[in-house]
């Protein structure tokens, strides 16, 4: 009697174990159902609960696991039992439920992980070499750039910024017309080289325009002696007369910057700015080695030699420095000659290296030659304005 009460007791056991697996099982069944209609609607749904759906799914399968080791829990406790209080049959059903147990304890867990796997890939899309994503049962939705088509198009970009920077219309450059500068002499110059100060104030605007296209038009070191020579001497008196202009009215040049005006630097040649005195004699005189630019610079005094009323260009510098030093010379208002005895302007004597032999300098232009053997004295300067 004792035999078959075990039996009776190890049979129930059984009959409860396996309802027990064939809950699981249809419990496993319905989590891979749900997993499988949420697959279908994953496709459907926005990309924004996707992530939801997929946390709940991954809590379903967790609950299945966890009744799937309580009902194994059980069933080793009922076996422990039965060992304990009966005999051991090899050919007991509990031994054969329990040789089927591993089957569908290892069988699970890989058709759980490659599900897994799968709803992975469905959800996300799989990456392909070419850096494209594909999901499944659809074509190829979007491309996405790998780095060499990145590298190649900043390089594109560049290029193309390179194009635009390269086809950019040129900075208009002002080209140097001393014609207007020609203008304003002719207006407010006489003959005689008397400056209408008072009228030129009316045109001083244009004035200062023509020194800007000075600024703009400094000499490259290509031009030409003459081109140089016209645009410094143009620049030296156009510069003096807008002094004047800024500063006036007043008696003498010698008024401002306490006696010194030709030692202030304020004149903007292309990058550099200039005093009157460097363009004088550090280009005029040491650079360019022209000695006749005395007679062609003003300093708006009356005893300078009178400004020309007709402006310096490239092809008239050579013939105007001439006629201008000729009728400098021969100006009996600037220099006297009587007998033995020559009163010359003070210029030959501040710049005397430049003229060498005074005398013979002299009588290169002089209407009738002055003998070699003449005392020479030098004037006295008048600074009043040339008005």
């Amino acid at each position: 009697m004792l035999y078959k009460k075990d039996f009776v007791i190890l049979f129930l056991v059984s009959c409860l174990f396996l309802l027990s697996c064939k809950t699981d099982k249809n419990q496993t069944v319905e989590a891979r159902a749900e997993a499988d209609t949420q697959q279908e609607t994953r496709t459907q749904i926005p990309a924004s609960i996707l992530n939801d759906t997929m946390v709940v799914t991954a809590a379903s399968e967790l609950l299945a696991e966890k009744q799937f080791e309580q009902s194994e829990d059980s069933f080793e406790r009922a076996n422990k039992t039965i060992k304990k209080d009966g005999p051991k049959s090899k050919h007991s059903p509990i031994k054969q439920k329990e040789s089927s147990i591993p089957e569908v304890s290892s069988e699970l867990p890989q058709q759980k992980t490659a599900e897994k796997e799968k709803q992975t890939e469905e959800a996300v899309g799989k990456v392909n070499t070419n850096g494209s994503i594909v999901k499944e049962g659809t074509e190829q939705v979007d491309d996405l750039p790998t780095a060499k088509p990145i590298e190649e198009n900043l390089e594109k970009e560049k290029e193309k910024g390179k194009e635009e920077t390269e086809v950019e219309e040129p900075a208009i450059e002002l080209k140097l017309d001393h014609g207007n500068f020609d203008k304003l002499l002719r207006k407010y110059v006489s003959a005689n080289g008397k400056v209408n100060y008072k009228g030129w104030m009316t045109e001083k605007d244009v004035l200062l325009r023509y020194t800007q296209e000075l600024a703009n038009n400094y000499p490259d070191p290509g031009s030409s002696k003459n081109s140089s020579l016209a645009y410094f001497i143009n620049a030296y008196n156009a510069f003096t007369v807008l002094l004047i202009l800024d500063n006036y009215p007043l008696g003498s040049i010698m008024d401002l910057d306490g006696g010194k005006p030709w030692d202030r630097k304020w004149i903007k040649l292309g990058n550099k700015t200039l005093s009157l005195n460097e363009i004088e004699n550090g280009i005029l005189r040491s650079e360019l080695k022209e000695s006749r630019i005395h007679f062609a610079v003003n300093c708006a005094a009356k005893s300078c030699p009178p400004l020309s009323n007709k402006a310096f260009t490239e092809s008239n510098v050579q013939a105007l420095l001439e006629k201008r030093t000729r009728e400098f010379i021969n100006d009996g208002s600037q220099n006297t000659f009587s007998g033995k005895t020559i009163e010359l302007s003070k210029i030959f004597d501040w710049y005397k290296e430049d003229f060498g032999d005074i005398l013979a300098y002299v009588n290169r232009y002089r209407d009738s030659k002055t003998p070699t053997d003449s005392k020479i004295i030098f004037k006295e300067y008048d600074w009043k304005l040339n008005e």
